[in-house]
């Protein structure tokens, strides 16, 4: 099965441009330092996801051209894609639709403003999304079986679609110390 991309929603941290709500009392410089600490601590909670091979941590960023920025604030790794233009809606849209054309099984965005965002919470994302793709999958071979009047070709391609989801099961709930 494809991973799902877990992608921060941001905006590359610069002086001026950054938490300008914050200034004052904050320094522009303060503003920046605080939204890169926010990004790179959620990007680590996205990072620590990968390792179970079904997540791929991404970052759906703006401005064009801050990419090498931003890199140093994400781990390895990381995919990026550009924001598109338009209200707020319109950019999430937009970042969704591009990480599926990128090729993953399905997108979960997440604001930079969420540092403290616990793991077990994004875990259940992610697996919320595996079993509805999943449920996709067989929903297919249904209607593949109907169109064609073979049963048996059903059964046979819903086993194929538990057979290949086997190499990651989709998962208790997970603790809280997780």
């Amino acid at each position: 099965m494809k991973p799902v991309a877990v992608a921060i929603v941001c905006k590359t941290p610069a002086p001026g441009k950054s938490k300008t709500r914050l200034s004052p009392p904050l320094r522009p410089e303060e503003c920046a330092a605080i939204s890169s600490c926010f990004i790179r601590d959620l990007s680590q909670t996205i990072h620590s996801l990968q390792a179970d091979g079904d997540v791929i941590g991404c970052a759906v960023y703006t401005p064009f051209g801050s990419e090498a920025a931003l890199r140093r604030l994400l781990p390895d790794g990381f995919h990026l894609t550009l924001q598109g233009e338009g209200d707020l809606g319109a950019r999430l849209l937009k970042g969704t639709a591009d990480l599926i054309d990128a090729g993953f099984a399905g997108a979960i965005l997440v604001n930079s403003d969420s540092p403290t965002l616990p793991k077990a919470i994004l875990r259940a994302a992610v697996d919320a999304v595996s079993l509805l793709v999943m449920e996709d999958h067989v929903a297919g071979c249904l209607r593949h079986a109907v169109e064609s009047g073979d049963a048996g070709a059903y059964a046979e391609e819903v086993m194929d679609v538990v057979r290949r989801s086997m190499g990651r099961p989709i998962r208790a709930a997970r603790t809280q110390a997780d």
